[in-house]
């Protein structure tokens, strides 16, 4: 009896420790037979110097783990493996563009891989296939039941560290996107319609696939693609008449409380309601202008959209990326990422992530875009944020006499400007009202060409238009340097592609593609910071400390006399590793 109370109590209180979630306290402990004796000293020398151990480092050392503790049970049982190796293993296999396969070789055989994730015994094997990929489910179904995504969590809680000690501006920042496709099939309209019959056929109770066994036999006997190959083009629209009939029928008689949480059975409802109409309960066929960009594309990529652009076909979606361009900073980071359908307006996208990157760097005070971000509800939301908009290659189409309208300080009053005149706006019941003085007008050489000259020299204008006048302008009004920062966000969102099969990943889902897009940003942040230290004496000095003294206690030593040098000599205080 005394036993199983014993038993009772402990494993209470490992319920009430949480003890199904461990912190991986172990990685800051330094272990005397590591595989670090095996090796030269000029080989421990060119790991303390590479991207690997600075990854460790900056990367591995820094991931919060209490911020995946929700995916664990709180119930006693195994503990879960190191969430920060789980982590930072993800980044790397986004880092080198490896596969599942190749990682695990990676961490098995290669010593820098080793070093990365902080391994230090040559057989040492952190977790297996199994873990790591239930892990990423954990993190797809807790972000969609959530809807937070800890990939972002886990890019917000490093970079904004990053930027503090590197003391970096945030207040300029500049912004863009980049087309991403995924990978799956283009499928021809019928090929779809066949091909979410045969997957919905598959998850049909044994009753159902008797009963609809008629209707469904001509589609699920060969795959899809098949079935194209045994038809003629022409015959396309008589095939795609007959197919409606059956998604009718269906649609009539399955039981949707039956199906409702199986996802070939979503995706056949969409693709109805996507392709057909219903009329006085006949159904009819959409056009093919008729359907919209945002109808399913495949069933393996249900969040996958289409874009014609530039010439090209995309099917896929669009990363936003944000970064910092102030031109005093040492380093530039990106500071904010987000993945939309590739269909969506940079209008819109500015809009829904201007407020969120307000809030990741406080003073932000200009953002940096090309003509594709400007619209008047951006234009009242960062006047709002108090925000200025600078734009380069403004959508639209350019006026031959150029207008500018400048508010006049502490008044409601505007002073609106043409190469020969400026004249005081007044109000007028709904907007305000300039009127140019026509004598002057008559003797402009651009009378011909002006479109105010017309009016009898009457303009009329809004807030709105105001604003929308001051973005295309605001631009004239910089320092010269500061009007070519944007460009550079363009190698930017090349280099989120980098390592991608011409633009198109290995991964279908939406929430791979989240994983996708936010450790490689915090890949090329780390990689931007590794390059800037390398080139600086103080990493240098760092690694030659960790190379002569093995103890804590004396590189906290080297590092401290090393920062009292540089303050006496008044220079740079660089950013120090923490050990």
């Amino acid at each position: 009896m005394v036993i199983i109370f014993i038993i009772i109590i402990f494993g209470t209180k490992l319920k009430n420790d949480n003890s199904m979630f461990k912190e991986n306290k172990n990685i800051f402990q330094k272990q005397f037979f590591g595989f670090s004796h095996l090796l030269s000293k000029k080989q421990r020398e060119k790991i303390m110097e590479s991207k690997e151990y600075f990854f460790f480092k900056l990367i591995v050392c820094n991931i919060k783990e209490k911020d995946f503790k929700p995916l664990f049970s709180d119930d006693f049982s195994r503990p879960n493996s190191p969430v920060n190796l789980l982590v930072s293993a993800l980044i790397l296999k986004e880092v080198n563009n490896w596969t599942f396969k190749e990682l695990f070789e990676n961490i098995e055989f290669n010593l820098l891989t080793k070093t990365a994730l902080g391994l230090q015994n040559i057989d040492q094997q952190p977790f297996s296939y199994t873990t790591i990929f239930n892990f990423k489910n954990r993190i797809a179904d807790y972000t969609a039941k959530t809807g937070i995504n800890l990939f972002e969590k886990n890019f917000d809680a490093l970079t904004p560290a990053q930027i503090k000690q590197l003391k970096l501006k945030t207040d300029i920042q500049r912004s863009d996107t980049t087309m991403i496709g995924v990978n799956v099939r283009n499928y021809s309209r019928l090929e779809l319609l066949i091909e979410i019959l045969i997957r919905l056929h598959r998850d049909l109770t044994e009753t159902d696939k008797l009963k609809f066994s008629e209707i469904l036999s001509q589609y699920t006997h060969k795959t899809a693609q098949n079935q194209m190959y045994e038809l003629k083009s022409s015959d396309a629209p008589k095939e795609i008449e007959k197919i409606a009939q059956v998604y009718f029928n269906l649609q009539n008689q399955l039981q949707s409380d039956v199906y409702q949480n199986i996802e070939s059975y979503q995706n056949f409802l969409r693709v109805f309601q996507e392709h057909f109409i219903l009329v006085e309960k006949t159904i009819t066929i959409k056009e093919n202008e008729e359907l919209s960009s945002s109808i399913l594309q495949s069933p393996d990529a249900p969040d996958a959209s289409y874009r014609y652009k530039k010439g090209e076909h995309h099917h896929g979606l669009e990363i936003f990326a944000t970064e910092t361009c102030n031109p005093e900073n040492t380093v530039q980071l990106i500071t904010d990422i987000a993945v939309y359908q590739n269909n969506v307006d940079d209008t819109v996208i500015l809009n829904e992530r201007i407020e969120t990157i307000k809030e990741k760097t406080p003073d932000l005070k200009q953002v940096h875009t090309d003509g594709g971000f400007g619209n008047t509800d951006n234009d009242l939301l960062l006047k709002e944020l108090d925000i200025v908009h600078v734009q380069t290659a403004v959508r639209g189409r350019q006026s031959e006499v150029e207008i500018k309208i400048e508010q006049i300080q502490n008044s409601d009053n505007y002073t609106v400007s043409c190469p020969y005149q400026s004249i005081e706006s007044s109000k007028t019941k709904k907007n305000n009202k300039v009127k140019f003085d026509t004598e002057k007008c008559a003797k402009c050489p651009l009378l011909q060409v002006c479109k105010k000259a017309e009016n009898k020299g009457n303009y009329y204008f809004s807030e709105n238009d105001y604003l929308t006048n001051k973005r295309k302008n605001v631009i004239l009004s910089l320092p010269l340097e500061q009007r070519k920062l944007r460009s550079n966000v363009e190698a930017t969102v090349k280099e989120l592609l980098k390592g991608t099969n011409s633009g198109k990943l290995r991964v279908r889902k939406t929430m791979s593609v989240l994983c996708y897009a936010f450790n490689r940003a915090i890949s090329i942040n780390l990689g931007r910071i590794y390059r800037y230290f390398r080139s600086k004496i103080g990493f240098l000095l760092q690694n030659f400390s960790n190379n002569i003294f093995s103890s804590i206690f004396f590189q906290k030593i080297v590092d401290f006399i090393f920062f009292i040098v540089l303050t006496l000599l008044k220079r740079e205080k660089f950013f120090f590793i923490k050990f």
